[in-house]
């Protein structure tokens, strides 16, 4: 069974940058205002009172748009849609969410919170949601974000995730002390937040085995990805924990829209026992 395991270590990251098949930007190629490269002279004039006409921005530059500017622009904008038609926005809003890459999303996300930029976060949060992803790629975002504390520090201060330790599957000691360490956030957390769906309703299998210090998450096709316990240091005391909240984390994905079943053994004997149950059902 192991020699056909396609094991997915966490140099996974590069087939997040992808633009997917549902891109806006697949369908059509939109260009932003030229005025962009202009931008203080457009300021000026708005502020000085001179009638100026709505500059056209593509979805990724709206995203990016510092407060100070978007403020500044106010409903002078439009937003080019997936047929990069000029959409207006309200009260500094979009009539509807936009789709976008995930790994677009996480961006702009991830540059507003090192700016500390709150209202950003809460507009990427309303105003788009995250493309669709295979149950594989889905998986594989089962990882935490390698952002810093602070600029992680805002996502809870917007409310967009809550605070919680580190889950452990030993003993009650070990799981009292890893609840101590705050646990980061996974990829799959966020594109759960950002609307993100599973292209198909598919079963993937959570397992987690303290015997052999494993647990990950897998596809029936058996792409998979997995960690191993670590050990922390806790005060005077070193308690074996997981890397993130794994509940949060198995939450997250079936929120996408994928059907979890959880097992408490290893990879192989999960994905044989899942088999064999199948089997059973449909005969």
């Amino acid at each position: 069974m192991n020699s056909i395991l396609k094991k997915t270590i966490l140099i996974v990251s590069l087939a997040f940058a992808s633009v997917s098949s549902f891109s806006p930007q697949a369908a059509s190629v939109c260009r932003d205002d030229p005025r962009m490269f202009t931008i203080k002279t457009v300021l000026d004039d708005m502020e000085a009172g001179k009638q100026v006409e709505p500059i056209k921005l593509t979805q990724l530059t709206f995203l990016e748009l510092t407060e100070n500017v978007r403020n500044k622009l106010g409903d002078n904008i439009r937003v080019y849609d997936s047929n990069c038609i000029p959409t207006q926005i309200y009260e500094g809003k979009l009539a509807k969410p936009f789709y976008l890459p995930f790994a677009a999303l996480e961006q702009g996300l991830h540059t507003a919170a090192l700016r500390g930029d709150k209202k950003t976060i809460e507009a990427i949060f309303q105003q788009f949601r995250a493309e669709p992803k295979s149950t594989a790629d889905i998986i594989y975002m089962a990882r935490p974000i390698t952002w810093t504390e602070d600029a992680a520090e805002l996502l809870y201060q917007t409310g967009k995730m809550e605070k919680m330790g580190l889950p452990s599957i030993f003993n009650a000691d070990e799981q009292r002390i890893c609840k101590k360490v705050l646990s980061p956030i996974t990829q799959v957390e966020l594109f759960a937040k950002l609307g993100g769906k599973a292209i198909e309703k598919e079963d993937v299998i959570s397992y987690s085995h303290s015997f052999y210090k494993i647990y990950g998450f897998a596809t029936i096709r058996t792409e998979y990805i997995e960690y191993s316990i670590s050990s922390y240091q806790v005060g005077s005391e070193t308690p074996r924990c997981n890397l993130f909240e794994f509940n949060r984390t198995t939450n997250a994905i079936s929120n996408t829209g994928l059907n979890v079943i959880n097992s408490d053994e290893n990879l192989k004997d999960s994905l044989s026992a899942y088999k064999e149950n199948k089997l059973n059902n449909e005969l």
